[in-house]
């Protein structure tokens, strides 16, 4: 994919990838981002989140886990949107559930994203967890 809505969607991963925080994710997002869980196995109901709270996300996140990976396995594009199909991979640094200390979770992602003024403005998640 070449289009400027994907290579966004690939340069937002490769942040996540790295764990980064602050005002390095929210150059991603449009000011009025709203990102959408809906429940899964981690989130039992469904979540918006606001700029804010996605940042506090990714906070948490590098707290719980020595590392994550997204692996793209799929994309595809709209005028004005995108989906992507996502393995993520993340290793643990506390226990969660079964999962001891450097053991790996790992989840099956479809994300679909919305895009306003060149950024993500809309962003929801179906995530899928492997047991553990």
């Amino acid at each position: 994919m070449t289009s400027s809505n994907a290579e966004l969607v690939r340069s937002y991963l490769s942040a996540l990838n790295q764990l980064k925080q602050g005002d390095e994710l929210a150059a991603y997002f449009h000011p009025d981002v709203v990102q959408t869980e809906f429940p899964n196995k981690i989130t039992p109901e469904r979540v918006d989140r606001d700029i804010a709270a996605i940042l506090d996300g990714a906070a948490r996140g590098a707290k719980i886990l020595q590392k994550q990976e997204f692996t793209i396995n799929n994309i595809v594009e709209g005028e004005e949107s995108l989906v992507a199909e996502l393995i993520w991979r993340g290793t643990m640094s506390v226990p969660v559930a079964s999962l001891k200390v450097g053991d790996e979770m790992v989840a099956h992602f479809a994300c679909i994203f919305e895009f306003k003024d060149g950024l993500i403005f809309r962003q929801r998640n179906y995530d899928c967890f492997e047991a553990f």
